[in-house]
């Protein structure tokens, strides 16, 4: 941000990392009992580096963690330690809060409700820097790009003008591999099983693995010591025999939890009859747990996970209890805790999880995941060693709803793990996989990131992108994707399931989204202007059941409201509203708004606070019309 300008270092959880003066390699600071800030990492460092320089460029590790201090210690000995003189300003800059401390002034970013306002104030030499704010991130990334910021709520993220990329252009070039025709047929997905079971090792550390079939088994590599992942191969020769695989206690056991069919245990759970048929939760957990890691997916598919996930009831009859909507209802981004086992079942089944990470398929852990969201059972350290072992090389594997809803499963609970939202939104920006996305991978994509004010440039650039390229080809405006368009995606049984389209009320969610994470620029007024004409084709050309009431306005209310906040996209987005083809009929709107007063004052403050003009010299036509 522009105040850090003045300061003479800065103290990251990650981020940045750099100081006008040299700071001693490997310097520490004794922890305090009383813990105000809660630093992901100690600092290693070189001197005279420029204010601003990565972290991730200075440590060829990962940084260690766990260090808590109160900010005023914190900047005393930090001064202390790298020579600085009495008074120089020290930040702290931490993935959920700010906070600028120094001995003589110090700057608070301060959290009220879910927005954070930055202050400035001045303090007598010597007195305790105040700190405000939740704490920092629990988790450094060991290496952080450029692109990446993260904040409460930032007063504006720009777009660059000029893209770094451009993904239809990038699309056309070699080196990306051709789309795929089908996401994956039987013969890529064996490959695709078999490299990952087995990888093949490289000198350096490196791993060779291949991404998920929808990406067409693209070649990739891990390299198990730096942490970094690269679609070239590099410059090592081959190590005979594959990666070590670790060994797992054998899960199978005795009793009614392993004799019993999964759908008997479904019913018996649904019907809590548990202690009456002799279930302990710890062997349910084992069995679940050994049910997922013996499943082979291809996708992330209600269809396939029905079949196997006998804690989770949805779609059953059970009398005075909630019945979810069955196979649409399994990805709701609503839950109920009548749906699911009790919460002890979820606690022995994370720590089993957390014991055994890696043995299970990244897909089958993100819905494994699912359920613990959807049944609001929070465990942090399985949530911490399911983030960590997505970051070692594991996101590419992932198919595009896993990767999506993965991410959606940290930012619904509120649980950061700012390592691994970097990690995906570097395999986000890539062409290939931005091409494979579905309308719902966006929009969980989008929320994830909002809800978590993680903030990546190239990945923003690359989202916007793939969104226009997917709407501007869905022609017509129909309830689901052409194969031809977005290739569909096939069961372990063979089914094919085509990929739901965006809806009006979609599109509304993704714009909130990107609204509340202030996203800005050209690339963004593009976007917006491809969601107006897919807006007004679906109001011509979509089945009623794709509409939901009042949807248009409450779009239109969203782009208003980007106007408002956004004055400087103002003038660009004034030329998506009034008549005529691709355009926002405001005037129209309000009166078919008229009946819900609530939503028709919502879009008539909208409106005065983006500052467009309305003719409504219309009314009489507009009630012939109506006749």
């Amino acid at each position: 941000p522009p105040f850090v300008s003045g300061l003479d270092m800065v103290v990251s959880a990650g981020a940045v990392l750099a100081s006008r003066r040299a700071i001693p390699v490997d310097a520490s600071i004794p922890s305090m009992r009383r813990s105000s800030v809660s630093m992901s990492a100690l600092f290693q460092h070189r001197p005279s580096l420029p204010l601003g320089t990565q972290s991730g460029a200075l440590c060829s590790r990962p940084l260690p963690g766990g260090l808590a201090l109160p900010a005023a210690s914190a900047a005393r000995a930090c001064a202390s330690s790298s020579g600085l003189p009495q008074g120089s300003n020290v930040a702290f800059v931490g993935g959920e809060t700010l906070a600028l401390t120094a001995l003589g002034t110090c700057a608070l970013r301060l959290r009220a409700g879910r927005r954070a306002a930055a202050l400035a104030m001045r303090a007598p030499r010597g007195r305790a820097a105040r700190y405000a704010g939740s704490a920092a991130v629990r988790q450094a990334s060991p290496t952080v790009s450029p692109n990446s910021r993260v904040r409460h709520r930032p007063k504006k993220f720009m777009v660059a003008d000029e893209p770094q990329i451009d993904v239809k252009s990038a699309l056309e070039s070699p080196e990306v591999p051709p789309k795929s025709a089908d996401g994956g047929n039987q013969e890529e997905f064996e490959q695709y099983w078999a490299a990952n079971n087995a990888p093949l090792r490289l000198e350096g550390g490196w791993l060779e693995r291949k991404a998920h079939p929808q990406l067409k088994i693209e070649r990739y590599w891990f390299n198990e010591k730096s942490g970094q992942t690269v679609f070239v191969r590099p410059d090592a020769a081959e190590v005979d025999g594959p990666a070590v695989v670790p060994e797992f206690e054998d899960l199978r056991g005795e009793g009614p939890a392993w004799s019993m069919s999964i759908m008997d245990l479904k019913k018996a759970l649904a019907n809590e009859e548990e202690k009456k048929l002799g279930l302990s939760y710890r062997e349910l957990a084992r069995r679940a747990v050994f049910t997922y890691e013996e499943f082979v997916p291809r996708v992330l598919s209600w269809h396939d996970y029905q079949h196997l996930t006998f804690w989770f009831f949805g779609g059953m009859d059970r009398p005075g209890k909630v019945k979810s909507q069955g196979g649409k209802g399994g990805f709701s981004n609503t839950g109920n805790e009548d749906l699911f086992a009790p919460a002890e079942f979820f606690r022995e089944a994370a720590t089993l999880i957390r014991e055994r990470i890696g043995r299970m398929h990244p897909i089958c852990l993100t819905y494994f995941v699912w359920t613990f969201v959807r049944a609001g059972v929070v465990e942090q350290k399985m949530l911490a060693a399911v983030g960590d072992h997505c970051c070692r090389g594991i996101v590419p594997m992932m198919d595009r709803c896993s990767l999506g809803t993965m991410l959606w499963n940290y930012g619904k609970l509120k649980v950061s793990h700012e390592q691994f939202f970097e990690v995906s939104a570097v395999e986000l920006s890539r062409p290939n996989r931005v091409r494979s996305l579905a309308p719902r991978n966006f929009q969980n994509v989008s929320l994830a990131y909002n809800w978590r004010k993680h903030f990546d440039e190239k990945m923003y650039i690359s989202l916007l992108q793939g969104m226009r390229l997917n709407m501007d080809g869905h022609r017509p405006v129909g309830p689901k994707c052409d194969k031809n368009h977005l290739f569909p995606y096939y069961c372990k049984d063979g089914s094919e399931v085509l990929a739901d389209s965006f809806r009006i009320s979609s599109l509304e969610v993704i714009l909130r989204a990107l609204r509340q994470t202030s996203i800005s620029g050209p690339e963004m007024e593009a976007c917006i202007a491809s969601m107006v004409s897919y807006t007004c084709r679906s109001i011509v050309e979509s089945p009623q059941m794709m509409r939901d009431p009042g949807d248009v306005a409450k779009f239109a209310i969203e782009v208003l409201l980007t106007m408002s906040e956004m004055p400087e996209m103002r003038p660009a987005l004034s030329l998506l509203f009034g008549p005529g083809r691709d355009r926002l009929d405001l005037p129209k709107l309000l009166r078919e708004s008229a009946r819900d007063k609530s939503l028709c004052g919502k879009l008539e403050n909208a409106i005065r606070s983006a500052g467009v003009e309305v003719d409504r010299g219309d009314k009489a036509g507009g009630r012939e019309g109506g006749r």
